[in-house]
């Protein structure tokens, strides 16, 4: 009986143990590099589509670079004349194209097939317009750099409303949009990633000077998990989907001044590399497991041997 006690021990002991690993996440390795200064210059902000393309903005020609899922260049999108000094980017559901241009506060829209549609937003309701996202409903969101707001347009590209002030954002730049609609925006001059419900109401600040340096670009998996480019220090921060820091991916020998980052269907995470017009991909190459499957593959061998143990004994004493 002691015998049997001590393995129950053993049990609760290790759930209790295994009970606080760490969420799942991917396993993000370094694995080529995509593009050159003889398509892409000064990139910023990216995307990519249902089909795997990535879509880079040019901040220092006034472009966007397409590169299909294999990373081979295809075409230029965009001229001076509907675009200036581009640096956010995001794809609609339907596989259309925002983009937002720095200078001028407006938002340039194309078609899936590279045309231009229209301009949207003005000084009124834009202001140094940095990072945009696109939320399920079919919404933007856009960072304003200058004065510490995000900027919400309908699906109609009508302007609704602002996010945000100087309380809780500080130079925001990068935003994000997990699964159930909340915001999260990187501030350059802090150091942070602010979220923000989906009615728009400040809910945290994550990360801080420890792990987090001027941080830019930003990105959910599909388990939640935000991926944070510093562009200071060549490095990407993962910070889990309770937005506790996990790791840091990515160095100096891979990553130059990283600036946009998005991550596609398989998991795999490509950033922009500012400095030396290029983009970076790690491919998700495994999953660390989720802590219950963990946990109930070792508590049944545990069970197991209590079963053989108790069957053992009880032979011995016929």
């Amino acid at each position: 009986m002691n015998k049997i006690l001590q393995i129950l021990s053993l049990v609760v002991g290790g759930a209790a143990i295994l009970s606080i690993a760490s969420p799942a996440h991917a396993a993000l390795t370094f694995s080529e590099t995509i593009g050159s200064s003889s398509n892409l210059y000064e990139p910023e902000g990216i995307a990519i589509d249902s089909s795997g393309d990535l879509y880079v903005a040019n901040i220092g020609e006034n472009t966007i670079s397409e590169f299909n899922s294999a990373g081979t260049f295809v075409t230029t999108i965009g001229s001076s004349s509907n675009l200036r000094e581009p640096v956010g980017i995001a794809i609609s559901s339907s596989g259309n194209l925002y983009v937002t241009n720095f200078p001028n506060n407006t938002i340039s829209e194309f078609t899936s097939a590279g045309t231009f549609v229209t301009s949207i937003g003005s000084s009124s309701n834009l202001d140094d317009p940095e990072g945009i996202a696109i939320d399920s409903s079919g919404n933007l969101y856009v960072t304003n750099a200058a004065n510490d707001t995000i900027s919400e347009f309908n699906s109609a590209r009508t302007f609704l409303a602002t996010i945000g002030s100087s309380s809780n954002l500080s130079e925001p730049l990068g935003i994000a949009i997990s699964s159930s609609g909340n915001l999260y925006v990187t501030n350059y001059l802090d150091n942070t990633i602010s979220e923000f419900n989906s009615a728009g109401t400040f809910v945290t600040s994550i990360g801080s000077s420890s792990n987090l340096v001027e941080p830019i670009g930003i990105a959910i998996d599909s388990s939640g998990n935000l991926y944070v480019t510093n562009y200071l220090d060549n490095t990407i921060s993962e910070f889990n989907s309770a937005g506790t820091f996990v790791t840091s991916i990515g160095s100096s020998s891979n990553l130059n001044e990283p600036y946009g980052i998005a991550i596609d269907s398989s998991g795999d995470l490509y950033a922009t590399n500012y400095g030396n017009n290029t983009v970076s991909e790690f491919t998700n190459s495994s999953s660390v497991p989720e802590p219950s499957s963990v946990l109930g593959g070792f508590t049944a061998a545990v069970l197991g041997l209590v079963l053989r143990w108790r069957k053992r004994s009880s032979t011995a004493l016929k």
